[in-house]
Parts: structure tokens; C-alpha cells; sequence
């Protein structure tokens, strides 16, 4: 009924709503649709947006969700942009778990005698100190230890 009635539909629902607008905040229509600003952050930051100041547009669209135009100077480069394109698709293979090592993810020339070895490279003479470890179709060896301190990470509030 929504649908095919657009006057019943808008009272069931809310229009699109502009809530930011060359990174500022719209806050008259914040508060038409009862959306705090705790709200917007959060969806701007599954959006990968940190700063608002990267937003041209936000739009709270009718089923609740929010689109985002960022500014076209914090848009970033696209590889198509510059004529560069994958042979091969982006995706490594998990090889060892926390800690435990998954030899059917080796594939062609790669062994364990050689994983081993790019582990000693990095210094890791167990694996059972890997937290996580993954190897992409380059074979570069992307490692998590157990023991890896965190960095200081900055306080995130809405």
C-alpha cells in the first residue's frame, strides 16, 4: 500500500532528509526525524567517513539509512582512475589461526618449510605466538602475534 499510495507512504515513512551539507550539520532537520548527532557520527564512521569536514552531503534516505557524498578532494584515487588494474583479485588466505596452522591453505611451491622461514624472517620462531597469519596471491605474509601490544588508541565518542 505504500507503494502504490505515495500520501500513505509519506506519513508511514520520511522523505530523503539532508542532515549534513558541506560538512556542517543540518540540525532543524536532525531534529524533524529525531536523529542526534551521536546518531549521524556513528553512521558516518561505518560510512569510513572520520571528519566531517569530508561530507559535501549526507541524506538519511527513507528506509532509515545514510548516504554519504564526500567532497570531491577527499575522495580517493581509484586505481581505475589511473589506469591501473588487478590480475588478480584482492583476498589473502588465512594460513595460521591462533596459532594453528592450516597446511591445505599452502598452495603450489609453498610449504611449511617455507612458511617457517618467512616467519623466522620476521623474527617469530614458534608459530604458536601467531595470533593470525595470511598469505596473499603475491605470497607476501601478512602476521598478528598474540603479544603485539596495542597502540595507544584515541578516545571515540559520538
Amino acid at each position: 500500500m505504500k507503494i502504490r499510495n505515495k500520501r500513505l507512504g509519506k506519513k508511514l515513512t520520511f522523505e530523503p532528509t539532508v542532515v549534513m551539507n558541506d560538512g556542517k550539520f543540518i540540525i532543524e532537520n536532525l531534529n524533524k526525524i529525531q536523529y542526534t548527532i551521536d546518531n549521524i557520527l556513528m553512521m558516518l564512521r561505518e560510512k569510513d567517513v572520520f571528519d566531517t569536514s569530508m561530507v559535501k552531503l549526507a541524506i538519511i534516505e527513507a528506509n532509515g539509512n545514510l548516504s554519504v557524498l564526500k567532497k570531491p578532494s577527499k575522495t580517493p584515487v581509484s586505481k581505475e582512475d589511473m589506469n591501473i588494474y588487478n590480475k588478480q583479485p584482492e583476498f589473502a588466505y588465512p594460513v595460521i589461526v591462533e596459532g594453528k596452522l592450516y597446511t591445505d591453505v599452502l598452495y603450489l611451491k609453498l610449504n611449511e618449510v617455507w612458511l617457517n622461514g618467512k616467519l623466522k624472517d620476521l623474527g617469530i620462531s614458534n608459530k604458536e605466538k601467531v595470533f593470525f597469519a595470511a598469505i596473499d596471491y603475491n605470497n607476501n605474509l601478512h602476521v598478528s602475534l598474540k603479544t603485539d601490544n596495542e597502540k595507544e588508541l584515541p578516545i571515540v565518542k559520538h
